[in-house]
């Protein structure tokens, strides 16, 4: 669904195809049957829908492709695309791809050609848009082309007034808002909250969590409220009543260009409603 802003503007919706790593065997045959799906994908489904989009482009006289490089199909049609219509392509980055990469159990091989094809993207951008300001100016510096951040931003009517006390109640409210990459960190905080019996300043510790999916596992008392996916609206009011918002990220090594260059977008958010953020991150 469009915005207001965007009411007129034509679209077209197109399924692309799997994206996730094709292992019906595990181990080094797994990541043979990986690497020959992805050949027949790249080979045979990509073509076609470089033929649309350009075909789309040249009907609706465009004069610019903005692709946003997540996943390994618009990484590599966004710019034969742009190429083909001979027009600037700007890009936008939301994660760096290695964690796309092995979040879908992408082969080696096949992960570094997706890497390769990711940078000659970028380094063929007339500008790209980076999620976070350490990653506009790595990129500017890496690939020679004008970055900016472009960080998820929500409009001033969320806004609410900070209360500077706790609320009144026998409860301490945790929020917690939108997909739990940080799954570890996740963990330690329910052990750590385990060990204090779910107690803080005499109150009950509840967790409020909005998000699309948790999963749980519990030996001993836990006390989390899931309220399944929420508006924006619904989203800022649920969190402005509790008394301190969570937002973990990676410690982990293997994470670690995600959490140098990354932004939690959930943090927006937070900060709108104007209540104190625990950072649980490096």
């Amino acid at each position: 669904v469009l915005g207001p802003a965007l009411e007129g503007v034509p679209i077209e919706i197109v399924a692309k195809p799997r994206e996730n790593g094709f292992r019906p065997l595990p181990g080094r045959a797994g990541s043979v049957t990986a690497y020959a799906y992805d050949r027949f994908v790249s080979q045979r489904r990509l073509p076609d829908l470089v033929d649309r989009a350009v075909e789309f482009g040249r009907r609706h006289k465009i004069d610019r492709v903005w692709a946003v490089l997540q996943g390994q199909t618009i990484i590599r049609i966004a710019p034969l695309i742009a190429q083909k219509l001979g027009v600037p392509l700007y890009s936008q980055v939301w994660d760096p791809v290695g964690w796309w990469i092995r979040a879908h159990g992408i082969d080696a091989r096949t992960g570094a050609g997706i890497q390769a094809a990711y940078d000659a993207a970028l380094s063929g951008s007339e500008k790209i848009g980076a999620a976070s300001i350490p990653m506009a100016e790595e990129y500017s510096r890496r690939y020679n082309v004008p970055s900016f951040p472009l960080m998820h931003g929500l409009p001033d009517t969320f806004g609410c007034e900070p209360i500077d006390h706790l609320r009144s109640g026998d409860q301490f409210r945790i929020g917690v808002a939108g997909q739990l990459y940080a799954s570890e960190e996740w963990a330690c905080l329910l052990r750590t909250l385990g060990h204090m019996n779910w107690k803080f300043m005499g109150r009950d510790v509840v967790i409020r969590y909005l998000g699309p999916h948790l999963y749980l596992a519990a030996t001993q008392k836990m006390n989390v409220e899931y309220w399944g996916w929420r508006s924006q609206d619904e989203a800022a009011e649920i969190l402005g009543s509790c008394d301190l918002l969570y937002c973990p990220y990676w410690f982990s090594p293997v994470f670690r260009e995600e959490a140098m260059y990354s932004f939690p977008s959930k943090l927006s958010l937070y900060l709108s409603c104007a209540r104190p953020v625990v950072f649980h991150g490096p």
